[in-house]
């Protein structure tokens, strides 16, 4: 059941960036299975995405989305016109009246990291340093666009390369998706990782090291295996490339 809007609803803005942190996760921060973002991105392909109405995270003034404190409880207010309007509250201006967290999944996108999804459509996802909400995926469409929850594996399998989020570690490569398959290599941070697959825990990967930016070294390498991209508590040892390579 849809719960009722605010009334009024305040006319749609586009949110402050200067009040948008948390772009880059630091290492040892949990951000979950995946993240909330518009379903069809379509609008970031084009030449210049800084134009259109998704990019950074000017899609929130064109969203509705009911939140709540707990899975069935009582809705507690709503995401909606890029507003956070709380029941019986005044309307806060995201960016502007209040710091919302957010995490910048494309050059042109930024999304809120989703902590937990569960089978029945409930999803918990993180909004400002300190915030959290449930919502449920039957609420993905009330707004002028649609939403969707992508799981990590689906985001990080469309980018060109992936980078440690601890700068500092190295990983084995192995040659199957386990801990107890043979190791090919030691994959260090100075790598090219490209994703390949995900099976689980483990994603298969073709590897180039060592690299100088973007291009291969003096005596690189290139191999195929896996690589366990989650570690034992389920959050990704990997971030997206903030920069691509042609």
């Amino acid at each position: 059941m849809v719960p009722p809007r605010p009334e009024p609803v305040p006319d749609a803005i586009a949110p402050d960036p200067d009040g948008i942190i948390g772009l880059t996760p630091d290492s040892d921060d949990h951000i979950g299975m995946g993240h909330l973002r518009p379903a069809d991105l379509s609008q970031l392909q084009a030449e210049d995405s800084t134009e259109s109405a998704l990019s950074q995270a000017d899609w929130l003034g064109a969203i509705a989305l009911p939140i709540y404190a707990e899975p069935g409880s009582d809705p507690w207010g709503w995401l909606i016109n890029g507003w956070l309007i709380p029941n019986g509250g005044d309307p806060i201006a995201i960016g502007r009246d209040a710091a919302f967290s957010m995490l910048q999944t494309d050059d042109a996108l930024f999304s809120f990291p989703v902590l937990i999804r569960r089978a029945d459509g409930w999803f918990q996802f993180q909004y400002t340093p300190a915030g959290y909400a449930w919502a449920h995926t039957d609420h993905l469409a009330l707004g002028q666009i649609e939403l969707t929850v992508e799981p990590w594996s689906d985001h990080f399998l469309q980018s060109e390369w992936v980078r440690y989020r601890n700068p500092g570690i190295s990983l084995p490569l192995r040659d199957e998706p386990n801990g107890n398959g043979a190791m090919v290599l030691l994959v260090g941070p100075n790598s090219y990782i490209e994703p390949l697959d995900f099976e689980g825990d483990w994603m298969r990967v073709r590897v180039t090291q060592p690299v100088e930016g973007c291009d291969p070294g003096p005596g690189a390498r290139t191999e195929e295996g896996w690589m366990r991209w989650r570690d034992q508590n389920d959050n990704s040892r990997i971030w997206h490339s903030p920069t691509l390579c042609s």
